[in-house]
């Protein structure tokens, strides 16, 4: 940023502020800890946003340059570029669907049994396309009908896909009853349902469902009458997080 005296102005003493911004290089770090968005702990990346980097990894000690000295001094925690992942595209895919929750639609008064095809209309409703062969699903057996409304309704599991016959990315998902009946029908509705806390199928998988990422709230979830109380533990949730992360 520089002073320059205003070409027209009749006043010596008046001056305008131009303002030049230069370029910001990407800047190449080590990670030393686990994160969302740029990944796991001994990876090597380029973060484009130069000050992102700074302030999100560099001073918080998530990360440091990757210079020699550097790479010398943490090459017991390097991870191999080349295995990571098996494409450029699914690298940046992976911390966005593993944000997702999974609606897992199933019709209220019939009897029914889990099985990767419903997982794979679910990422159809996403947007995204997966053979029915790349998804795996629970060992354990879910099954349900009219009398599992309560055991069942809004209960979430973890399904895992395998993409390129490699990576693989664990998705929650949510188990949600429709019925026929309109009246019965808006009863079941829930708005909001992807960004609230919902209990697990299984009492064992708790845990790994709680460090499992989450979509950001944004402006439209935040100013839902029946999310504010989710908000809130959002931002509990994301600290106590981060917190587990820091540690790993």
């Amino acid at each position: 940023m520089m002073m320059m005296k205003a070409e027209k102005d009749p006043y010596a003493d008046v001056y305008e502020v131009v303002e030049t911004r230069f370029p910001v290089r990407p800047i190449k770090v080590i990670l030393l800890k686990n994160t969302d968005d740029y990944g796991r702990r001994g990876q090597i990346v380029t973060v484009k946003d130069a000050v992102a980097a700074r302030t999100e990894l560099l001073l918080s000690g998530m990360a440091v340059y990757a210079t020699e000295e550097n790479l010398a001094k943490h090459a017991d925690i390097l991870i191999d570029e080349k295995n990571r992942y098996s494409s450029e595209t699914v690298a940046n895919w992976m911390p966005l669907l593993s944000r997702r929750v999974v609606p897992i639609t199933m019709y209220l008064h019939s009897e029914w049994t889990l099985r990767p095809f419903h997982v794979k209309v679910g990422l159809r409703k996403l947007g995204v396309e997966i053979p029915v062969d790349a998804i795996e699903i629970p060992e354990k057996e879910i099954r349900g009908g009219a009398d599992s409304l309560e055991k069942l309704h809004r209960k979430e599991f973890i399904a895992t896909i395998t993409i390129n016959g490699k990576d693989k990315v664990p998705l929650r998902c949510l188990i949600h009853h429709w019925s026929r009946d309109q009246a019965e029908n808006e009863k079941l509705k829930t708005v909001g349902w992807m960004h609230k806390f919902h209990e697990p199928v299984f009492e064992e998988d708790r845990e790994r469902l709680r460090l499992m990422k989450r979509a950001e709230f944004g402006k439209k979830a935040a100013n839902f009458k029946s999310c504010k109380n989710d908000l809130q533990k959002f931002v509990e949730w994301k600290q106590s997080r981060a917190d587990v992360l820091q540690k790993m």
